[in-house]
């Protein structure tokens, strides 16, 4: 069997790896997954504009495909939110999920408003016919 020039011998281990990678990450757990591909990005993003976005719009694609709610980290967090990127991916994990533990309890909140704008509305249709 006659060798194979270096650049493909160099493109089968690259897409090796590249598999090896994905296999790696499907076996993560959702929330680590969508941690890890966060923090890796910005380390290895070479643009210092909008990373945070992509970042962030990367890692809230991963979420929804889990039937995880998308991860909001308000304003008042920001600073906790970028000195976690300076530590190991677990700290900004934890970060994350104090985040998504957040958007539960606001979804939660607002089902709950929701429903008692309806059991309003209800109320009031009920008298409005009661009345005519």
């Amino acid at each position: 069997m006659p060798a194979l020039p270096a650049a493909a011998r160099h493109d089968r281990s690259d897409s090796r790896t590249a598999h090896a990678a994905r296999r790696l990450l499907a076996a993560r757990r959702p929330i680590e997954q969508a941690a890890t591909v966060q923090h890796q990005f910005l380390h290895i993003f070479p643009f210092a504009e909008h990373s945070g976005k992509i970042s962030r719009m990367c890692s809230n694609l991963i979420q929804p495909c889990h039937h995880f709610l998308p991860c909001v980290i308000h304003s008042i967090d920001r600073q906790k939110y970028y000195e976690s990127f300076r530590g190991p991916v677990a700290s900004f994990r934890l970060l994350l999920v104090d985040a998504m533990d957040n958007s539960l309890d606001n979804a939660l909140s607002h089902g709950q408003l929701a429903r008692q704008r309806a059991q309003y509305f209800r109320d009031l249709s009920r008298r409005y016919r009661a009345i005519n």
